[in-house]
């Protein structure tokens, strides 16, 4: 996968892996009856947007809800234990503006039945503005701290990353 997103912003740290089944099926991306007659949008948060590209591919952004959370506040905890490194305190200073994200993403080319997934980590918008030296913090960060985060917040998600 592009570190470019689809959107036109850097991605700082891409992790792959294999995502369950159903994180990314077919009918999580539909709307049920009762949704679509009272316009509920609590379930559609929850729920696996599908998109296409233009050769076919098809796009699943999971959205990681609770394990959100937790990826960022693993990685915002370990940025500030490093001290003084520079480049961590400016991770640091990133997470802690809430400046960027986390998101599960899967890509399905055309005429296949399995989708490569990766964990990103990346700025929230365009106009975010990361140092160039910080996903060197990040790789060190799921380095030191993606056993652990698999275990406890990926794996019961339903992501594993291949460097688990």
């Amino acid at each position: 996968m592009s570190s470019v997103a689809a959107h036109g912003v850097e991605t700082i740290l891409s992790v792959p892996g294999v995502a369950a089944d159903h994180l990314y099926r077919e009918g999580s991306a539909k709307a049920s009856f009762w949704e679509a007659v009272f316009g509920s949008s609590l379930r559609a948060k929850s729920r696996t947007h599908v998109s296409g590209l233009e050769d076919g591919t098809r796009v699943f952004d999971v959205p990681l809800l609770k394990a959100e959370h937790e990826i960022l506040r693993s990685a915002g905890a370990w940025m500030a234990e490093q001290g003084l490194d520079a480049t961590c305190f400016e991770a640091a200073a990133l997470l802690a503006a809430g400046k960027l994200r986390a998101r599960l993403i899967g890509l399905q080319a055309r005429g296949t039945s399995e989708a490569s997934f990766e964990l990103r980590i990346e700025p929230r918008g365009a106009e975010v503005v990361v140092d160039p030296a910080v996903p060197g913090a990040f790789r060190s960060w799921f380095g030191a701290e993606g056993s652990r985060l698999a275990r406890e917040t990926l794996i019961p998600f339903g992501f594993t990353p291949h460097s688990a």
